[in-house]
């Protein structure tokens, strides 16, 4: 028992956020493919116009491969991204 309160307490000043994730994952994994999906596309949707909109480096490259982060309507739109490659890093 007294494991098991030093485990909450090392969770709580550690990692607060461990408990919320598990419960998240639990959840999840019963979604529908369709809940699933969208979950996936509204999170990509985020990483896309985070990085278009705070790196110099990513709004570039999207420019010039004509890509907008808000025209990424679907999963399926994924093939209008432009790879990242380690020799377009290093070019």
């Amino acid at each position: 028992m007294l494991h098991k309160l030093i485990y909450k307490l090392g969770l709580f000043f550690r990692n607060n956020k461990i408990e919320k994730n598990v419960e998240f994952l639990l959840e999840s994994q019963y979604w529908t493919l369709e809940k699933l999906e969208a979950y996936q596309f509204k999170r990509l949707s985020a990483l896309l116009s985070t990085a278009y909109d705070n790196s110099e480096y990513y709004r570039k490259i999207f420019q010039k491969h004509n890509v907008i982060p808000s025209e990424i309507e679907s999963l399926s739109d994924i093939g209008k991204l432009p790879l990242l490659t380690k020799s377009t890093l290093l070019a």
